[in-house]
């Protein structure tokens, strides 16, 4: 029996230990008590007729995945209302071809270390993965995930595998961002909220993002097109573990990064398929973003009429 996943634990300066019970939450509570007694642990689902069959990248598959727990426990309604289906797959079922074979509709990449997921997926399993967005499959890159579609902004980057357009930058720190929506950030989420207005984000060593021309995917030699900005970034409080620079706790940060790479939430489409990129995590910021991260789905999706500038 899976047990709820635990609330993550406060990393960085300004991410409170309070715990503050939100209603929200005890929803998204009650709807996994009922969504555990319909999974082993490794897939997520209560019908295999749904109408959105999700693929969660890990390292190794184990029945209590701290990030596949936790992204099921966001999407706990739509789990067990039948709409959608989440299953764990690592690298050996990706060069399998399980992504096509099992009629997959999107792929995740979690947060993580993009150098261990380079390593364990070896760049015929990025040629896969390539290959599955190219023909209509969908991408949700999340800190490394959003690294890894980048293909650069960290050291020795392959950025031949790359699937979204523009450039990629990294700040090393912990703690929480602020951040604003862009009109199409408005427009994908579904949010109805001043342009001004900013929200926290957590982040963790994350992609910053600014525009660039003439990208190409060197894997299988197709252009990609220029990015559309969701989410900009306007100040970083946290802990700054820049190499070599002093540590500098609740100080607040505003790096020469965010305003070079301003972004900090992408979309964009490459070949048939639609990608999505957050550099910080939506997933660990509170109730307020489990509605964009089921957006964020319907998006990648094609499941609105809301389509790529």
């Amino acid at each position: 029996m899976i047990a709820p996943p635990p609330q993550p634990e406060a990393k960085g300066v300004g991410v409170t230990s309070q715990v503050v019970v939100d209603p929200r939450e005890m929803y998204l509570k009650a709807n996994w008590l009922k969504v555990r007694d319909h999974c082993n642990g490794l897939q997520h689902h209560v019908d295999s007729n749904v109408l959105t069959r999700i693929a969660f990248y890990v390292l190794e598959k184990k029945k209590h995945e701290r990030h596949f727990d936790r992204f099921s426990f966001i999407c706990a309604e739509q789990i067990f209302s039948g709409v959608y289906s989440v299953t764990q797959i690592d690298s050996a079922d990706i060069l399998d071809d399980m992504l096509v074979a099992d009629n997959f509709d999107m792929l995740i990449i979690p947060g993580g270390w993009v150098f261990d997921f380079e390593t364990d997926l070896t760049p015929l399993g990025e040629q896969k993965i390539n290959e599955f967005v190219k023909n209509g499959g969908g991408y949700l890159g999340i800190c490394a995930g959003a690294f890894f579609a980048s293909g650069d902004g960290y050291p020795n980057a392959r950025i031949e595998k790359k699937i979204i357009g523009g450039r990629a930058g990294i700040v090393w720190g912990t703690g929480k961002v602020h951040v604003t929506f862009t009109d199409k950030g408005r427009e994908i989420f579904d949010l109805q909220v001043p342009e001004s207005e900013q929200w926290s984000m957590y982040f963790a060593n994350g992609a910053l993002f600014k525009m660039e021309e003439g990208c190409t995917n060197c894997i299988l030699d197709i252009p990609i097109t220029q990015y559309d900005s969701l989410i900009t970034y306007k100040s970083f409080k946290g802990r700054n573990i820049v190499p070599n620079h002093p540590v500098i706790e609740g100080v607040e940060l505003v790096s020469d990064n965010f305003h070079d790479f301003p972004s900090a939430a992408i979309c964009g489409e490459f070949g048939e398929g639609r990608v999505i990129c957050f550099g910080p995590h939506p997933e660990l910021s509170g109730p307020s973003f489990i509605d964009i991260i089921v957006q964020s789905i319907q998006w990648i999706c094609k499941l609105g009429d809301i389509g790529c500038t």
